[in-house]
C-alpha cells in the first residue's frame, strides 16, 4: 500500500507566486537562510496530514470535496515579514495574510471538522495563516527582519488574490518544488 505525505492548503494565484518570487529574491542576499521556498510552492496551510495511505486518501479526497462545496471564494493579500522561531535566530520567515481572514478562518474550520473525521487530530496551535520564504536562518550576526522597501511595498501591493479552491498537496521532500497538487477542491 503505497504511502504519501500530505497537506491541505489554499493556494495562492500563479501570477502573485510569480511576484512573491521576486519579492523574496530581493532578500537572499541580506538574510542568510538555509533554504528558501521554491516559487511554485508557496501556499496557505490550511492543516498536515502526515504519511497517509492510499485508503485513507480517498476519504480525504470525498470529505475535502464537501467541506469546498460548501464555502464561497474569497480574497486574501499578503503583508508584511514576520518569524517564527527565536527572534536573533527564527526557523521561519514568512508573509502575512490579510484580506477576507474570517472566510479564511472558516475554511480552516471547516478543513479541520473534515479532516478529524476521517481521523486526523486537530491542530493544537492557534491557526496562524501565512506564506513561507525561507527556513533555518544561518547568519552569523542576530536577525534583523526585513522592513518594506519602497520596492518590496510596491510588490505587496500587487499580491492579492482569489482563492477559490482547497487543494490537496504531496510533499516530495527531495524535489524542488517540493509540492504536487494531488487534488484541487473547487469552492462553492
Amino acid at each position: 500500500m503505497a504511502i504519501k505525505r500530505l497537506f491541505v492548503a489554499a493556494p495562492v494565484d500563479p501570477q502573485v507566486k510569480t511576484r512573491m518570487s521576486l519579492l523574496a529574491s530581493s532578500q537572499r542576499e541580506r538574510l542568510a537562510f538555509r533554504k528558501w521556498v521554491h516559487g511554485d510552492d508557496y501556499h496557505v496551510t490550511l492543516q498536515f496530514l502526515g504519511d497517509t495511505d492510499e485508503t485513507k486518501e480517498a476519504e480525504v479526497r470525498r470529505l475535502l470535496q464537501r467541506a469546498a462545496s460548501a464555502a464561497e471564494p474569497f480574497r486574501l493579500a499578503a503583508e508584511g515579514f514576520g518569524a517564527f522561531g527565536p527572534p536573533a535566530a527564527p526557523s521561519v520567515l514568512w508573509l502575512g495574510v490579510k484580506g477576507e481572514l474570517a472566510a479564511l478562518r472558516q475554511l480552516h474550520a471547516a478543513v479541520e471538522t473534515a479532516m478529524a473525521q476521517a481521523g486526523f487530530a486537530r491542530e493544537t496551535k492557534p491557526f496562524r495563516p501565512h506564506l513561507t520564504l525561507a527556513r533555518k536562518y544561518a547568519g552569523t550576526s542576530p536577525f534583523v527582519m526585513p522592513r518594506s522597501a519602497p520596492a518590496a511595498a510596491a510588490a505587496e501591493e500587487q499580491l492579492v488574490w482569489t482563492v477559490g479552491a482547497i487543494v490537496l498537496y504531496e510533499s516530495h521532500l527531495a524535489r524542488a518544488p517540493m509540492y504536487e497538487a494531488v487534488g484541487t477542491f473547487p469552492l462553492g
